[in-house]
Parts: C-alpha cells; sequence; structure tokens
C-alpha cells in the first residue's frame, strides 16, 4: 500500500491527480480548506481515501496536518504539494505560496524518507522567461514571483534533501479546469495524467531538481538562475534556511 499525501487535493488540479492514483493499492490523504469540498472529494476518490481539514498557510493548520498524519501512518511515499491561491498580495502570496510548502515539507520530513515530493507549478516558458525579481506590486509581477520563487524552493529541497533519499521534482499540469482564476473555471480538460506519471515511471525513480511540462518531458532552467547558490540567497528572505 503506497501513502501519498495531496494538498489542495479537493478540487482542481490536486483532485485529478488524487483520481488518477486512487485504487486499492493506494492510500490517499487529501487536504483542503472546504470541509463540504473535502467530502464530496473522499466519497468520488473511494475507501482508502482520507480527508484533513487544514489552512496549511497556518501554524494551526499545519499542526493539525502533521499530527494527522504521524498518527495515521508511518512513512509517506509521496508527497504532492498542489495547494495554492491566487494571491490578492504580497504577504499571501509568500506565505500561502512559499512558506507553507516549505514548512509541510519541513513538518513530514521524517516519514519521507526514500520518497517523492512533487510541486505543481505554471506554464514553463513562464518559468524560463521570467526574471527572478521581488516586486510584486502588480498581478503579473505576484505571479512571476510565485513561478520563479517555487521553482528556487524545488532546487533547493532537492539538494538539501538527498541525503535522505527524497526526491524534489516540479511540474506543470497543462491548462486544467478549476476555481483558481476566471479563465480556468472555463476550461474542460480534467485529467493529470502527469502526475501519477512522474511517480510511477521507473525510469524517473532517480530524477531529483527537475522541472518537467505536462507530457513529462524535461524542461531545461538556466543553471545559473536556477542554481542552489541562488536559492539560498534568495529563498533565505522568506524561508529559515
Amino acid at each position: 500500500m503506497k501513502n501519498i499525501l495531496i494538498t489542495g487535493g479537493t478540487s482542481g488540479v490536486g483532485f485529478a491527480i488524487a483520481q488518477s492514483l486512487a485504487g486499492p493499492r493506494t492510500h490517499l490523504i487529501i487536504v483542503g480548506r472546504n470541509q463540504s469540498k473535502g467530502l464530496s472529494a473522499i466519497d468520488a476518490l473511494g475507501p482508502n481515501t482520507a480527508f484533513v481539514s487544514a489552512d496549511l498557510s497556518t501554524a494551526a493548520g499545519l499542526t493539525i496536518l502533521t499530527d494527522f498524519v504521524k498518527s495515521n501512518v508511518d512513512h509517506l511515499d509521496a508527497l504532492v504539494l498542489s495547494a495554492g491561491v491566487m494571491p490578492i498580495d504580497q504577504d499571501q502570496n509568500i506565505q500561502t505560496n512559499l512558506v507553507s510548502h516549505f514548512n509541510v515539507v519541513t513538518g513530514l520530513k521524517p516519514l519521507l524518507t526514500g520518497g517523492k515530493i512533487l510541486l505543481v507549478t505554471g506554464n514553463p516558458q513562464a518559468v524560463q522567461r521570467m526574471p527572478i525579481c521581488e516586486m510584486q506590486n502588480t498581478q503579473v509581477a505576484r505571479a512571476g514571483w510565485l513561478l520563479t520563487h517555487k521553482t528556487l524552493l524545488m532546487v533547493y529541497l532537492a539538494a538539501t534533501l538527498e541525503d535522505q533519499n527524497i526526491t524534489v521534482n516540479s511540474f506543470f499540469p497543462g491548462d486544467v479546469h478549476s476555481d483558481l482564476m476566471p479563465y480556468t473555471r472555463s476550461l474542460t480538460k480534467t485529467a493529470v495524467p502527469v502526475g501519477k506519471y512522474l511517480l510511477t515511471e521507473p525510469s524517473l525513480a532517480s530524477a531529483t531538481g527537475t522541472f518537467f511540462d505536462d507530457q513529462g518531458q524535461v524542461v531545461p532552467l538556466n543553471p545559473r538562475k536556477y542554481s542552489l547558490a541562488e536559492a539560498t540567497k534568495v529563498l533565505s528572505q522568506y524561508l529559515p534556511i
């Protein structure tokens, strides 16, 4: 039985990934803030699914999640970080779209030895082309900050968790129906097969520090822009690293 935790797993990309993984050999733990969405999700996903209602941008929510997981499983085979919001300001972007991911990994790290971490991110061309900039005064700037800093987080975690045999990668799920933004509500695609592929493909068992597109192909990253040194320097402004 594989134990897989998916944050943001009650709707959108996270739920689509959960659907692709649900089955008799998988124990899913999905996390979300909305209780009714969570109950609907576990009904759809089947009996091997547990739901945790928690706001991971808060210390209380993080404690709820870590206590639940540690009380119910002795290890995690995979952690999919799919939770996120379209931020209305800088503070929400930092806390919800960056700090919460780091805190979840830190809180659950003892259970992840030998496991996999996947971070859901955005369009590959945007990740490649946008500069690493600390300005967040517009919606476009906040989106750029989110994509670049989440990629830096992937690079940092991949390097620092390697000695625990934990792989860390990020991927673009494609344009998928969700409530995240007005345009995503009109999308018809609801499947995200690349998530399962990245978790189960034998040839990728040792891949780490890599960004994949929605077809499971490697997206090259500028090594000067996305290096461990750059990740440490930039992220230390926001994270206790």
